[in-house]
């Protein structure tokens, strides 16, 4: 891996790491999670450390720019925010002040990392509050710098109460990680109002139309994934109570879902009759099958002495057919 120059930002050139042995035993290598930490935790670090320190008044990770050829976007694309991201990215950078310590290639600007990452978990869930305070409870698909629901382009958009999005969940997570018991709790009050519109099919769509007619897995695989962060959250009787969510919606996914006779996943089920359909998404598949483990042993951590019926639902069942569809 070698650096140069471009503009005043270290760009950093990769060559391939071979995985020797392949499978598990070579992910779970010293020398490949080295290679994870260099060049995935440690490069995507000192990119968003260049873009902060190039705009120090913007006060969330500056992702305004084209991936393929680092090209700024146009300066009105600051205009358009996405709580989606005020959410998922308060949660990435709590995750990331966890592992800045091992990594030895920040050794000369791990406290200014560190500082940075700690003030855009700050601005980010303070945004978040704003936004649910702007938008009648809700985290809409974008808003403009003072935090209203816009379309693309910068016109209102109306915001629409009658369930939840994505946006919602990913905020409720954001403030979860967020280390402040006021935020914390609002955000199990906003997670809760997430599972309620999933078991009542409200969840909604905002950043595409999506078919009305089709209710997706996704709105559960993104609601266990909130699970661990809830039990860290929690004691007692509310502990409880969220390890009977995390059962409820694996019980919920998996009966609606998964043909374990068939060893077939169907990312959508009718809304009206319940039938699986016959769109396989092995991507999501296997999310669900991260996710729903994480929360499964989350839940056994958290809950040793849980219920019997707990226990039962909270045991990966034949989770490895998730990603072996047989149509597509």
């Amino acid at each position: 891996m070698k650096a140069h120059l471009r503009k005043g930002i270290r760009v950093v050139k990769y060559s391939p790491y071979m995985l020797e042995p392949s499978g598990v035993a070579g992910l779970a290598s010293p020398d490949y999670l080295d290679f994870i930490d260099r060049t995935v935790f440690e490069a995507g670090l000192k990119l968003l450390y260049e873009r902060h320190r190039l705009r120090p008044d913007f006060p969330y990770p500056d992702t305004k720019f084209n991936p393929n050829t680092g090209a700024d976007l146009p300066p009105e694309s600051y205009d358009e925010l996405y709580p989606w991201f005020f959410g998922r990215g308060a949660e990435a950078c709590a995750a990331h002040l966890c592992i800045i310590d091992r990594i030895d290639g920040l050794n000369d600007i791990r406290r200014e990392i560190r500082s940075m990452l700690e003030g855009f978990v700050f601005s980010l869930t303070d945004a978040v509050l704003l936004t649910v305070k702007t938008n009648n409870g809700r985290c809409p698909f974008r808003v403009d710098r003072g935090f209203r629901a816009i379309k693309a382009g910068g016109a209102p958009a109306e915001v629409d109460t009658s369930g939840r999005g994505a946006g919602d969940l990913f905020c409720a997570k954001g403030l979860l990680a967020s280390a402040s018991s006021p935020k914390i709790e609002v955000g199990k009050r906003m997670f809760d109002e997430y599972v309620k519109a999933v078991f009542d099919q409200r969840v909604l769509s905002e950043q595409s139309p999506g078919n009305r007619a089709l209710v997706g897995q996704g709105a559960c695989m993104l609601a266990l994934g909130a699970i661990p962060l809830l039990l860290k959250a929690s004691s007692g009787a509310e502990l409880a109570s969220y390890a009977d969510t995390a059962a409820a919606l694996l019980n919920f996914v998996l009966e609606r879902h998964f043909d374990e006779a068939g060893g077939r996943f169907s990312e959508y089920v009718s809304r009206d009759t319940a039938e699986r359909g016959e769109y396989i998404d092995p991507g999501h598949a296997t999310e669900l099958v991260g996710l729903g483990i994480q929360a499964v042993a989350a839940v056994k951590s958290a809950c040793p002495d849980a219920s019997a019926e707990i226990q039962r639902a909270c045991t990966p069942v034949s989770y490895t057919h998730l990603t072996l569809p047989t149509k597509r």
